[in-house]
């Protein structure tokens, strides 16, 4: 995680707490609140848990995460980070390659939506996820079923 950007770190931790359970939602909020101010949080954090429930509802297979104090970055935290930056850089194109790698077919327009929809809130209170399509290194997403959730470490 320490290579990441401020921003890449921020939807990383986010996407990890906000999936490793409900009694972890009011510290997403915290750390929104917090960081831009309760008014200008608000949006910014609608538009993300639109973006999760958009991956939740239409994942491609189980969704990877590691902990939220993990000091590793999964193959799919890296993929989100890139859908993020992608749409940040005005890249529609990746957006939907990234979202098609994520969802199937029939929520990829949703989830290229809700992308562009994070990406922007985020643009307008400075925070800045650098489009980034090259990983030095991550932990590889096993098959496992569509309906599971797995914490890789």
């Amino acid at each position: 995680m320490s290579e990441l950007s401020d921003g890449q770190q921020l939807v990383v931790w986010s996407f990890r707490r906000w999936l490793s359970g409900e009694q972890n939602w009011s510290t997403v909020w915290n750390e929104f609140a917090v960081r831009f101010g309760a008014e200008p949080a608000r949006p910014i954090l609608t538009s993300f848990i639109r973006l999760v429930d958009a991956i939740r509802s239409g994942a491609r297979r189980a969704v990877h995460y590691h902990q939220p104090c993990c000091p590793c970055v999964g193959a799919d935290e890296a993929l989100l980070t890139s859908l993020v930056g992608a749409a940040q850089a005005g890249r529609r194109d990746l957006v939907r390659s990234y979202a098609l790698e994520m969802v199937q077919d029939p929520m990829a327009d949703a989830l290229v939506e809700r992308a562009l929809d994070l990406a922007t809130v985020l643009s307008e209170r400075g925070v800045e996820v650098p489009h980034q399509r090259e990983w030095k290194s991550f932990s590889g997403a096993q098959p496992v079923p569509k309906d599971e959730q797995v914490t890789l470490h």
